[in-house]
This record gives C-alpha cells, structure tokens and sequence, in this order.
C-alpha cells in the first residue's frame, strides 16, 4: 500500500487542525526540504477521523425533559451539580422513556404521588441518583498504597486455611481424614502397603478457561495481565505510539474493591436501563474480568495521568471484527461546579459544566499532546485496538462506563475536587458531614479487614 502524498497529508491535516493555512504551508516547506520526514509523516498518519458529537447533545430538549422530571424527584436527593451531569450525559432516549412514565401523574395531587412513590420509577430515579455523587467519587478514588485485588483477597482467604507441612499434625483431623480415605478409594495405591500421596483439597480457585489466564498466585496473575496487554498492544502507547507504556485500567481496580462504591456504581448504572445496566454489571462485578487484559489498554505515563484527571475520555466503537475494538479520543472541559453544589438546573448551571460558557458543542482545549512523529492528538481521532485472541480485547462494556462516568465527573468538577483514596474503606451514611460546595467529609474510618466472599459463578 502507498502512502499518501504531500497534497492529500495537507488535505487531511485540514481537518484536524484549527490554523490550516499555517500547517498547510509548513508541510509543504517540509515536503520540499525533507521528503523523508514527510513519508514519516505519512506513515504515522495510521487512525481515522470522524466528527465527535457535541459536548452536551440536545441541551434545550434536556433542559426542558429536566425541569418536567425534577418536581419528581425523591425529597432525599440533593438537587447538585453531580444529579445535572447525570441528565446531560443520561441518553436522551431513556430521558424521555422517563418522562412518559412520569406524565401519568400530578406532582401537585396526593393521590398521584402516593401512587407515584410505589411506582418502580420513583425507585429507579431514588436509588440512581441519591448517592451519585458518592458513586463517581468512588470511580476516581485513587488506590491505596497497597490495594488488594478482589482476587487476590480470595486466594488469600484460601491461603489462610491451607496447613503448611511445618506445622501440620502428625494426626490428621476427623475431616481431613475422611476426605483423605475417600479419595484413597478411588485411586489405586502407588505401592503395595501404602496409599497414594492426596492434594489438599483447599485449594485455590481457577480461573476460567475463557480468560486465556493460568491459575497462578495473585502477583504472577497480575503480571501475566499486564503483560498480555502489552504485548497486545506491541508495548506502545494506544495514541501515540510511544514505547514503554503504562498498563491503565479501565475500570479502575480500587472502584471494585469496595462495596459500596460497587453497590452505587450498579444503582447508577441502572439509569441507562436494565439491558445496559446489565451487561455493565456482568463485567466489572466480575473479577476474573476486571483483573485481565480485558480491564487494561496501554497510554504513556502522561496520558494515563490525564485520563484518571478527566482531562480525556475514550467512546468505544464496536467493530466488525471481532479481533478488533476502536476508541474515539475526547479531550474534556473543565468545570467551573463542584459535586456537591446546589444547582437548580438552569441554562446558567448547565453552562457552569462546561466551564463556564454557553458553548455547549465544542469540547476540551488539547494540552500539548502529540504521536510520535509530531502529529497533534485532537478530539475525533479514532484508534484501533487488534488482539490475536478476542480474549484479550479491550472490554467494549467497561469502555462504555468509562466514557459516561468521566463525563459526569468532569462536568460536575470531581476531578478538581479533593481526591480521596479507598483506603478510607466503605463511607458511612451516618456520622458524615456534607459540604455543599466539595466532597462529603466522613469523620469515621471503618475497617476493611473482612475478606468479601466472592461468587466464583458468575458469567462474564
């Protein structure tokens, strides 16, 4: 395959980039001084370009859908900034699903609404939205100095119950005993007199075949993920093709260690509908997926801090292949709002997500970001993921909540807001004071020292 020439490189530079003639001319210097860095150029020139959507789709159709869906909101959620980004990231088909369900009554009859507070709707927007804000907190919460995996927690547990030889009994106990002579019967013995040396039946548990994993020790685990992604992705950064890049979860791993956080994060995810909601859940529930390549894409160390920051976020676009997956870069705006500010749902709030204009199409200012060869990355550019194995893919559903929560917290300024790591453990409802301006300060700390039992049937 050729590679274009100097004339359809500028063509498509202009497209991308926002002082055309200047780059236009440059490359036509170039061309003409150093063919060979043009080819480069060219070669390098590998992702698509499609027009990114706005920033906020269809603001005046939100705007109006919100203020007929706010009478109806539980007195228990707190009108703030978080509960807006949620209806302007919330798709607008299911925002207007829910407005139908809700025309059937009259906020100002008591009849309706005692009928209304039985309703599953009233269940769904409670349960949603009421602790929102402490949900895409959790998705941000950075980890611990040593976090420890769901999966690693259970093999731990595992671990505990198994007898090293060094402090084994020389008499076995009743159970172990039993368990020893039944499996003895259904083997022959090795030697005539003697009975055929038993594993201990507490073991660690396997993974399943389909994850392509070997049913090692947690840390071995882990590296045998790490390094799946990378070689995946030929130890380049997925946007710039830089080397020695940094393995980043999806869906962050501290996120799926709390209860909690995974309890809101399901509720709110409940808001895009049960199928949606359903398949998000089947994944990052799930540990043999959040803790495989299918929970990781290789970025540079730079690129990974921003995308953590809400400085970038990453729409999945299904592809055909199935060997392959491809992710649309969008650079973020930042918000002029607080989580946990009030906000009434005016034209004035919703631009305070957008940092405080009235533009709600354009997205975030690139910071200086480029490929390898120089290339600018800019919102649009589309990059394609390929595996060997669609074991290792990318996961489109955990790519799917990463798009829409850091949306939401970028819009509702978490990520200027005091980040707070898991090793906090679980927020209490109680005993907390809120700030109506930042984060809820939790005055207590509670442990974490209970080992969570983790269903090791679910489907992934």
């Amino acid at each position: 395959m050729s590679s274009p020439s100097v004339e359809e490189l500028v063509a498509s530079f202009k497209e991308l980039c926002t002082d055309h003639k200047r780059v236009a001319m440059a490359l036509m210097k170039l061309g003409k001084a150093e063919p060979e860095a043009v080819m480069v150029l060219a070669a390098d020139f590998s992702y698509e370009f499609e027009r990114p959507l706005d920033y906020i789709t269809d603001v005046e159709e939100r705007q109006r859908l919100f203020a007929k869906i706010r009478p109806f909101l539980p007195d228990t959620i707190r009108m703030n900034s978080t509960v807006l980004a949620v209806f302007m990231v919330y798709p607008l088909t299911e925002m207007r699903s829910l407005y139908d369900s809700l025309a059937e009554y009259d906020p100002t009859s008591n009849a309706d609404l005692k009928h209304y507070y039985f309703s599953s709707t009233w269940l769904l927007l409670h349960d949603g939205l009421e602790n929102a804000h402490k949900a895409i907190k959790g998705f941000l919460a950075k980890p611990a100095a040593r976090t420890e995996s769901p999966l690693i927690a259970l093999e731990s547990a595992a671990q505990k119950r198994k007898r090293s030889p060094e402090t084994q009994p020389e008499t076995p106990s009743p159970l172990r005993k039993k368990v020893f002579l039944i499996n003895a019967e259904e083997q022959p013995a090795s030697e005539p007199g003697k009975l055929p040396r038993q594993e201990s039946p507490f073991v660690s548990p396997k993974l399943p075949e389909n994850t392509g994993m070997l049913p090692v020790s947690p840390a071995t685990r882990s590296r045998n993920a790490v390094k799946r992604a990378k070689e995946r992705d030929d130890h380049l950064c997925i946007l710039t093709g830089t080397d020695d890049p940094e393995a980043a979860h999806i869906f962050p791993l501290s996120a799926g260690k709390a209860d909690g956080t995974k309890y809101r994060i399901s509720q709110l995810a409940m808001m895009w509908g049960d199928e949606k909601a359903t398949a998000w859940k089947q994944k990052f529930l799930n540990p043999w997926v959040i803790e495989s390549p299918k929970n990781l894409i290789c970025l540079s160390r730079q690129l990974h801090h921003w995308w953590r920051t809400c400085r970038l976020a990453l729409r999945p676009i299904q592809s055909l292949d199935p060997c392959t997956i491809k992710v649309q870069l969008h650079w973020l705006r930042p918000s002029t709002t607080m989580p946990m500010a009030l906000s009434s749902g005016s034209y004035d709030d919703i631009s305070s997500l957008c940092g405080g204009e009235n533009d709600y199409g354009s997205w975030g200012q690139p910071p200086v970001a480029h490929r390898k060869s120089g290339l600018p990355l800019q919102t649009g550019q589309i990059f394609t993921i390929r595996a060997e194995d669609p074991v290792d893919l990318p996961s489109f559903e955990l790519l799917e909540i990463q798009w829409n929560f850091l949306r939401i917290a970028a819009m509702s300024g978490a990520a200027e807001a005091e980040p707070t790591d898991e090793s906090s453990g679980e927020e209490e409802d109680e005993d907390e004071d809120e700030d109506d301006y930042g984060w809820t300060h939790v005055l207590t700390n509670d442990s974490d020292e209970d080992v969570e039992e983790l269903d090791l049937n679910c489907a992934e």
